[in-house]
């Protein structure tokens, strides 16, 4: 059974309704099949027709792979050895919320499988990764030994138009997890909010709270997009 909200009172009705149980609005058969895929649109384009505007004409660019730009493209996780808070899932269960989302949203599967990167001796940090497509990855970090995901990183460097609307969705994929009282339109306005400046334009560096959670986005012409999901607890205690 699909829903889809009265436009007159804002009231969740079912698609077997012939009116809304709350105002007594009556609808056709038609306008509920129109009401019902405009919902499903929101949600499945919650980011906006400006912000997919934005990457597509101002993120569309050669460059190196983010492979090649893992180190430089990636903020640290860690300034210190001080106990983290951290998002209160492991790197598999990640995964699993963000694949579950998609289903949710009749949206694709996002991460088909995920794998922890070498490391050094001397390293405080796990590291896992798991690969969006050839130019987006998603790695998490842990502390050494540990399974609770203390950051996660998004790097892109977009060369297609599919390769934008797939950051687009990685990026909102993650805010639902992270924050998932949060509606499609104000998911949309957060994105939104950290991608573009005044002027439409990417920024270079923006940070927006959400809740428990800090999400920042920073671009260059060299190391490409970088979007970052840490604990807003975490954040400061760097600072």
């Amino acid at each position: 059974m699909a829903t889809f909200t009265c436009p007159d009172c804002k009231n969740k009705v079912s698609d077997k309704a012939e009116a809304c149980p709350k105002c007594g609005r009556k609808f056709t058969a038609e306008e509920v099949a129109g009401l019902i895929k405009t919902e499903k649109n929101a949600v499945r384009f919650g980011c906006g027709l400006l912000l997919l505007i934005g990457i597509v004409l101002y993120f569309i660019f050669g460059g190196d792979s983010p492979k090649d730009i893992q180190t430089a493209g990636t903020m640290s996780a860690e300034s210190g050895l001080a106990e983290l808070k951290g998002l209160g899932f492991t790197p598999t269960e990640l995964m699993q919320k963000l694949n579950n989302f998609g289903r949710k949203n009749n949206l694709a599967v996002l991460v088909e499988d995920i794998y922890k990167t070498k490391g050094s001796e001397s390293d405080i940090n796990d590291v896992y990764r798991a690969d969006i497509s050839e130019n987006i990855i998603m790695q998490m970090t842990t502390r050494r030994g540990k399974k609770n995901v203390d950051s996660i990183s998004i790097i892109a460097v977009p060369k297609t138009n599919d390769e934008s609307m797939v950051l687009m969705l990685s990026m909102g994929y993650l805010i639902g997890v992270c924050n998932p009282e949060l509606s499609p339109d104000t998911r949309g306005k957060l994105i939104t909010t950290l991608m573009q400046d005044k002027n439409g334009k990417l920024n270079a560096k923006q940070s927006v709270g959400a809740g428990d959670i800090k999400y920042t986005f920073t671009s260059s012409n060299v190391t490409g997009i970088a979007f970052y999901v840490e604990n807003r607890a975490d954040a400061d205690s760097k600072k």
